[in-house]
């Protein structure tokens, strides 16, 4: 009972006077003259053992103050402080394992070490000094259990505060994703008040067109339908299938044209020839055969077919146009899917010279662009919208006169077309202007023919990847380049990151 008593007596004392259960401990140590106790002073910045070692030691201290640092990413962090009467390096000691922190002397202190064949003459005495060794290793492992519960509450309750902070911020991020896009959807909407007199003049150029070809077809019919034109049925049929795939574009390469069919077909009357120059070489060698043949009737009644044919093209690419402008309208009022797909950008280019050709009936247009242009990946409505507001905003400074010129440029990774004029041109500090959707020069003291349709010809390109610039033509006046990512090139990276070979 006297010794249940004596160590019921030192644990609570160790627990409310660890100082002076130290000194009892080592006064019996010296009692028993087990070992000459090793207790030194050490300084303050003092490391009485470094992360990752061997621990050869247990540490007791005495007085003082010591910190334990855990080292992450090359950062030391703080673990614990150990108070007079703590044991640290206990579980590498007892484990052989290497040492999880670092000891830093914070303040002057006194501490007992022991080596390895002393703590085992101590847990292996007889006596109760064993005991009392026993106990302050439990007493050591139960601050450090209650050390351990303590930390867990509080971490829970700091991950609970990190939980609800998370919640607030996830809520403002969400109200200021809300308030970006209304406030994207409201610029969206004042620019689309600014751009509904520029929409409305885009969809009067083929409007306009639309009502010359209905007007001119209302004309022609009835002449294609007289009794005289019964048993033609062929001939119509061939002429008219011209003019509905003609594709050819009024170019200064086809004065030459014009004025070598002039000579040959001297009965023809001007208006006749300039529909030869549009027809394909082999429709040409057919026209040839006819004319040699003294059917010059026969032919002019082709050559009003094929105007039909070409009439109801026009038709066909202006109420598309108009339907393109409008789609392109919505989708840019409001997010929606596109008719993106891979196109040659020449088709579009000469679609969208068609709807114009009545502005550019006074320019002289020099086109050269390859016909079989690598692909790019786009909207063509979009695109074709681009194009007519490039070339309607060159007519526009140039009066319907002039020179205009289109260049395709072809690299490894891109398409580039080049639409310049013989115009005043874009001074450099305005290069970048034109394209803001609250500029115009049309009310200032320069009047250079460029509109709000800029704004989102750029808007269009970059959608696809590409850029729009402006800089000076080889005319002298300004020059517009759209460049676009090859399809083929796109598509392939894709399947690369995919990793599909």
């Amino acid at each position: 009972m006297t010794s249940l008593y004596r160590q019921a007596r030192f644990f609570i004392q160790w627990q409310s006077n660890p100082t002076a259960a130290l000194d009892e401990f080592i006064h019996k140590i010296r009692g028993k003259n087990l070992f000459k106790p090793d207790i030194f002073d050490s300084v303050e910045g003092e490391i009485l053992f470094s992360e990752g070692q061997r621990a050869r030691h247990l540490y007791i201290l005495l007085r003082g103050c010591v910190k334990l640092y855990k080292t992450e990413d090359g950062v030391p962090v703080q673990v614990t402080d150990i108070e007079p009467g703590g044991i640290f390096g206990v579980m590498s000691f007892f484990s052989n394992r290497l040492t999880l922190t670092q000891a830093v002397v914070e303040k002057p202190s006194r501490i007992f070490r022991l080596n390895r064949h002393e703590v085992e003459l101590i847990l292996s005495d007889d006596s109760s000094l064993s005991v009392m060794g026993r106990q302050m290793l439990t007493a050591n492992l139960m601050d450090r259990y209650a050390q351990v519960v303590d930390l867990n509450v509080r971490m829970n309750t700091i991950n609970h505060e990190l939980d609800q902070e998370h919640t607030r911020l996830m809520e403002a991020m969400q109200e200021l994703k809300s308030a970006h896009n209304r406030l994207v959807h409201q610029e969206k909407m004042a620019t689309l008040g600014q751009l509904v007199a520029g929409v409305a003049h885009e969809i009067n150029n083929p409007a306009a067109a639309l009502e010359n070809a209905v007007t001119y077809m209302t004309e022609l019919l009835p002449s294609l339908f007289s009794e005289e034109q019964k048993g033609k049925t062929e001939l119509g049929r061939m002429f008219f299938g011209w003019g509905l795939d003609s594709a050819k574009i009024q170019t200064a390469k086809n004065r030459d044209l014009e004025r070598s069919l002039k000579a040959e077909f001297a009965d023809l009357k001007s208006s006749e020839i300039r529909k030869l120059v549009l027809l394909s070489d082999e429709a040409i060698a057919q026209c040839r055969k006819l004319y040699r043949k003294g059917k010059i009737s026969e032919l002019r009644t082709g050559l009003n077919y094929m105007e039909a044919g070409m009439q109801l093209r026009l038709i066909r690419i202006t109420s598309g146009r108009i339907a393109g402008l409008v789609q392109s309208l919505k989708r840019y009022s409001r997010q929606g899917s596109s008719q993106v797909e891979s196109i040659n950008m020449f088709e579009g280019l000469s679609d969208s010279l068609h709807v114009l050709g009545n502005r550019l009936k006074g320019t002289e247009l020099d086109m050269q662009v390859d016909p079989e242009l690598p692909p790019v990946k786009a909207d063509p409505a979009e695109l074709n919208q681009v194009w007519t507001n490039i070339i309607v905003n060159a007519c526009d400074i140039l009066n319907d006169t002039g020179k205009i010129y289109i260049r395709s440029e072809i690299s490894a990774r891109y398409v580039t077309i080049r639409i310049g004029d013989n115009g005043p041109g874009v001074p450099p500090d305005l290069r970048e202007k034109i394209f803001k959707p609250s500029f115009t020069t049309r009310n200032s003291s320069g009047n250079y023919g460029l509109g709000l349709g800029l704004s989102i010809s750029r808007e269009l390109v970059m959608k696809h990847g590409g850029t729009l610039e402006v800089g000076e033509s080889t005319l002298g006046g300004a020059e517009f380049a759209v460049t676009l990512p090859r399809y083929e090139l796109t598509s392939n990276r894709i399947l690369a990151e995919l990793g599909v070979h």
